[in-house]
């Protein structure tokens, strides 16, 4: 049984792999990201609910399967799903060819739906930085140093915009990632007060994105100085070339799709945790979150009660201040570790310059596909 699951492992991680090398079939991977992070979500409510208390994760599901409940949605997600009918023809083959079908639709469309969410908020950033870059250069090998404000300018606008949504969008894509919902990111006002009350726990996670953003820059950069390493890349033909780049972009993926992974995780953790509490403390109400967030809530018995502190009016000012300033300082810190990591693919495209797809798609962010093969060896493909 070890071994089983040892190999189902290492098939499945190679198949994600694969899955991530191109933009259209890595947005599978991530509705399947989206999914487990929903079902992580799902399990630390449990955990943090009085239901614990009285039954484990296993004898809930039991409980609920008794009572003629749908346990599907607290069943972790497969990457090949079985659909509940199965309406093709009664053989093995077209069982599987339907399970195939049926699970690349379910995480496509769950996964075209969070991109294109996220891309309201970043995109724009995004463009901004892109066309910096292109402007910086522009004014760089034509002379026109007198308009170099205008290329810094554009880049570092992109860059606090980019910085500021970094922010907000990592808890709204924890938060879509049990609704599955795209409106929820417009939901402005109450992931701010998530961010007040998990200062420590986002600078964290922010740390996280910066340390993980740096491992793949390095990663990125590494093919630059090979040939000077060994000199003996610098024969290579452009066929043998692509073939040596594709083999390190494939198992360097391994790597990004499991910061990819790990970060995602990290933030379902923390909205998790905030939600409760600030249930629980009646900080929201009903009319502030989604309805399959009040559903999961009651379904877990969390009840939502005022709670009244017995402190004195001078205490409550010392320890109002000093959690004002505690949470502001985090907060300035939390601000500059992203605008680092949303400076980072400067230096990278700097390095390795990859047209549009280096400014535009941060794969710890959006669609999580990390390969960065020159077009012109893909275009001298085509042509042999």
């Amino acid at each position: 049984m070890m071994i089983k699951r040892t190999l189902g492992l290492i098939f499945l991680i190679l198949v994600t792999t694969f899955f991530s090398q191109d933009l259209l079939t890595a947005i599978i991977i991530l509705g399947w990201t989206y999914r487990w992070v929903g079902y992580l979500v799902k399990r630390r409510l449990f955990r943090l609910s009085p239901l614990s208390n009285t039954f484990t994760w296993n004898q809930f599901l039991i409980r609920e399967k008794n009572n003629n409940q749908d346990i599907s949605n607290y069943s972790y997600p497969k990457l090949w799903e079985t659909p509940q009918q199965i309406k093709c023809l009664n053989h093995p083959r077209f069982k599987w060819l339907h399970r195939i079908l049926y699970s690349l639709k379910l995480h496509f469309k769950i996964g075209l739906s969070g991109i294109l969410a996220t891309w309201i908020f970043t995109l724009i950033p995004c463009l901004l930085c892109a066309y910096a870059w292109y402007v910086g250069w522009h004014i760089s090998f034509n002379k026109m140093y007198e308009q170099s404000e205008t290329g810094a300018s554009l880049g570092f606008l992109g860059t606090i915009l980019f910085t500021v949504i970094m922010l907000y969008v990592t808890l709204a894509q924890a938060r879509y990632a049990l609704t599955k919902d795209w409106r929820i990111f417009l939901s402005f006002k109450l992931i701010k007060i998530w961010v007040c009350h998990r200062p420590l726990q986002l600078f964290i996670l922010a740390i996280s994105y910066l340390f993980s953003s740096f491992i793949l820059f390095i990663i990125k950069i590494i093919p630059v100085f090979l040939p000077i390493i060994n000199p003996d890349l610098e024969s290579l033909n452009s066929t043998q070339a692509l073939q040596f780049l594709n083999d390190y972009y494939f198992w360097t993926g391994i790597i990004s799709l499991g910061l990819f992974f790990a970060l995602k995780m990290m933030a379902g953790f923390i909205y998790s945790g905030v939600l409760v509490e600030t249930w629980q403390k009646n900080i929201v109400t009903e009319y502030d979150l989604h309805q399959e967030e009040i559903y999961y809530l009651n379904k877990f018995r969390f009840s939502s009660n005022l709670t009244y502190s017995n402190q004195k009016p001078i205490q409550r000012i010392i320890i109002s201040s000093v959690s004002i300033a505690y949470r502001s300082s985090l907060i300035i810190l939390i601000f500059f570790t992203w605008f680092l990591f949303s400076f980072l693919p400067f230096i990278s495209e700097f390095f390795n310059y990859y047209p549009q797809r280096g400014f535009l798609n941060q794969p710890l962010v959006q669609i999580p596909c990390f390969r960065y093969v020159p077009q012109s060896l893909e275009d001298n493909k085509k042509r042999v």
